[in-house]
């Protein structure tokens, strides 16, 4: 069996409906396969576990979330503090999942590394063309019944203005977050347009 060289923190990142959940799903189980210890969040199912809070600022993020825009920075960081602190163990990788989605971020990740939080960093970005994502989002709505992918009042029927707007932000700010983490030296790339078994072929090539 093939040895992965993976670093320490792992950040999978992408468009929406790129399948940035399917890579990580079988990273962990490529991982589980050689016995390597994993731990996982996604960043989306932290905003959307915070959406179920009834608080007023909570309230204000659910009201955001469920149209389909992209949520201040400032959350973001903080869930991935909050994340980072539960998930973190040494030996581990660590996987972090929906993020960086801004230059900024990605410094904020890189960061850590430099004041030795963690021992090494790559960002993995999942890309699949725009029509692949939008009819895996239009799916998904379907089959998860997502809020901020759905008609307002009418869970799991598909709200295709949502579904482009979420992909809109990603790519406006998509050349500057590559650009910054190029820069960094920790940008890798996932195809992930096809059958799952290239995709794994793929990721086993890339931490070859």
């Amino acid at each position: 069996m093939q040895k992965l060289n993976l670093p320490e923190l792992l950040v999978i990142t992408g468009q929406s409906g790129a399948g940035k959940g399917t890579v990580t799903k079988i990273l962990s189980r490529l991982c589980l396969e050689r016995d390597i210890p994993i731990v996982k969040m996604g960043t989306g199912d932290a905003i959307r576990i915070a959406c179920e809070k009834d608080t007023y600022l909570f309230n204000k993020m659910r009201k955001l979330h469920n149209t389909g825009e992209k949520q201040p920075g400032f959350f973001a960081l903080g869930l991935w503090f909050i994340a980072i602190g539960n998930i973190m163990r040494e030996g581990n990788l660590n996987i972090l999942e929906g993020a960086p989605r801004s230059e900024r971020q990605v410094e904020d990740l890189v960061e850590l590394i430099e004041c030795g939080y963690f021992s090494s960093l790559k960002i993995v970005e999942v890309i699949a063309p725009n029509r692949i994502c939008k009819k895996r989002l239009i799916a998904r709505t379907k089959k998860d019944k997502r809020s901020d992918l759905s008609i307002d009042e009418k869970p799991g029927i598909p709200d295709v203005r949502k579904i482009r707007r979420k992909m809109a932000w990603w790519n406006e700010r998509r050349a500057r977050i590559v650009r910054t983490a190029k820069k960094a030296g920790i940008y890798l790339q996932i195809d992930n347009s096809g059958k799952k078994q290239n995709t794994e072929r793929g990721l086993i090539k890339l931490f070859a």
